[in-house]
């Protein structure tokens, strides 16, 4: 087994940009968010990122579209794209439903590397919800949700209690009516359009959960309200931080 990479940098390529971690071995020195103008590769803005020093750290790039996609069924980690010092990772793709895993596979792969027997959901919470029908260390089948977006849109906020268990169950029960449902909430101030909106995934992403084992990845208190509606339909759960599997992912891809 090759020696441990020392000095090496992490990369999530978003939607608004580039999400980028200075790693020092397993340990993240730095974090810092980088802008890319519209149209931008992201492979190109990190050249830029390093032209102008001797920089020659190894640099794993997640969710890059530019790289061949994985088709599921498929290991969460594929045989990645090498260009000098930057290493791109291939994103999974699902034809039907059409999804795209958007650099979640890492924290997956992540996730799975420290629990390798998992058979179940992990639901990924970032920039959209992923949810990945995990069986034998593989992505067997995915659905994306827009839900993340939506509540940032909104400005909605996660307030638990038993208003937005009713919210919830609402919008559960009748998905159908999100729309009247959040016009509703805002014009009533109950302040539980992120109830509503999270009602209609779970409602649609019954498949995924019921009698499933589903571990939720998220940051700060973003998969506390996907946790607290799952709970309230008897699923089996488990949290955990996604940023720690995400970078645990990325360092078997650099030390690979």
């Amino acid at each position: 087994m090759p020696d441990p990479v020392h000095v090496w940098r992490a990369v999530w390529v978003t939607g608004a940009g580039l999400r980028i971690w200075d790693m020092r071995g397993a340990e993240n020195i730095a974090m810092h968010n980088v802008t890319l103008p519209e149209g931008a590769d992201a492979l190109d803005g990190l050249d830029t990122l390093t032209s102008d020093s001797d920089d020659a750290r190894p640099t794993v790039v997640c969710g890059y579209v530019g790289a061949k996609p994985s088709p599921v069924p498929c290991p969460p980690l594929a045989t990645p794209l090498r260009r000098e010092t930057i290493i791109a990772t291939p994103i999974l793709r699902q034809q039907e439903p059409p999804v795209i895993s958007g650099g979640a596979e890492i924290a997956i792969a992540g996730y799975l590397e420290a629990h390798p027997k998992f058979d179940g959901v992990i639901v990924t919470v970032a920039e959209q919800t992923l949810w990945s029908h995990i069986s034998a260390g593989e992505v067997v089948s995915m659905m994306a949700f827009e839900t993340p977006r939506l509540a940032a849109a909104l400005n909605a906020s996660y307030r638990p209690g038993p208003a937005f268990d009713a919210a919830l169950s609402d919008t559960q029960t009748r998905p159908e009516r999100i729309a009247a449902h959040l016009a509703q909430a805002r014009t009533g101030e109950s302040g539980q359009e992120l109830a509503h909106l999270i009602g209609a995934e779970i409602a649609a992403a019954r498949p995924y959960w019921l009698g499933q084992l589903v571990t939720v990845l998220a940051d700060d208190s973003a998969g506390e309200p996907y946790a607290a509606a799952l709970r309230t339909q008897g699923a089996m759960i488990e949290s955990a931080a996604l940023t720690p599997y995400f970078l645990a992912g990325c360092a078997t891809i650099v030390n690979g």
